[in-house]
């Protein structure tokens, strides 16, 4: 009888983690993988911080660089609800293609650097594109 009883308490204990995940996974979903131009589309890179507007292009291997960590950034489950960052100082990104612009803003927060795409998401970005687009 107690090898029975363990087994109910072993299934009952996976079933309920596994239940929790489940609820937790609904209700603070992971954001979408981050969207951004082939770089060949791309005609240019615009930056700018949150207290300029100025704005200067990015140019050269610095190009395809930033280009490559915005494609490597890895999803959160924090929301992005407003049109900009609430964390400041912020840089703003603009990618420009031939149909659209891809608006995209980076900041530090808690030693993590972050990229947010508003109302789509908020990635963890490698900490080397700060040095990229402050230079």
């Amino acid at each position: 009888m107690t090898k029975k009883n363990v087994i109910t308490t072993v299934v009952i204990f996976v079933v309920v983690i596994i239940s929790a995940y489940y609820v937790y996974n609904n209700m603070f979903p992971v954001a979408k993988p981050i969207q951004y131009p082939p770089i060949e589309d791309i005609t240019s890179i615009e930056i700018s911080t949150d207290d300029s507007n100025e704005a200067r292009k990015i140019i050269g291997t610095d190009f395809a660089k930033l280009v490559t960590n915005i494609s490597n950034s890895k999803p959160t489950r924090a929301w992005s609800v407003n049109d900009f960052p609430s964390a400041r100082p912020y840089y703003k990104i603009e990618l420009l293609t031939e149909e659209r612009m891809f608006n995209y803003y980076v900041y530090e927060d808690n030693n993590r650097v972050y990229i947010e795409r508003p109302y789509e998401g908020i990635y963890i970005i490698d900490s080397q594109v700060v040095n990229i687009i402050s230079e």
